[in-house]
């Protein structure tokens, strides 16, 4: 009895566990290039961007998604670099350290 496999380990994957699965490996093969890329192209486009498709249909399943009617998927480009800005003390102006557009 305490050598019985669990029910969820026995059954077999769905194909979205699959689509994450390869997405993972292709990130660990030369998918660093391919990401690296991919990234370098969408800094050149807009800042809000309407794409056809989710990139990971696994991950926006996860979240609700569809594809169907009514469902529209956008790309958001972030600024780069950390996100922590340190606020500015003295008397200095502080558009041009950035605070400003931070969310």
């Amino acid at each position: 009895m305490g050598s019985e496999v669990p029910r969820a380990l026995s059954m077999t994957q769905s194909a979205y566990r699959y689509m994450a699965e390869s997405f993972r490996q292709t990130l660990g093969d030369d998918g660093a290039a391919l990401r690296h890329e991919r990234l370098l192209q969408w800094r050149r486009e807009t800042t809000v961007t309407r794409v056809d498709h989710p990139t990971r249909l696994d991950r926006a399943r996860a979240v609700g998604y569809r594809a169907k009617e009514g469902f529209v998927v956008v790309r958001v480009r972030v600024r780069r670099g950390g996100q922590r800005k340190r606020a500015i003390i003295a008397g200095r102006r502080p558009k041009h350290k950035g605070i400003l557009r931070m969310t």
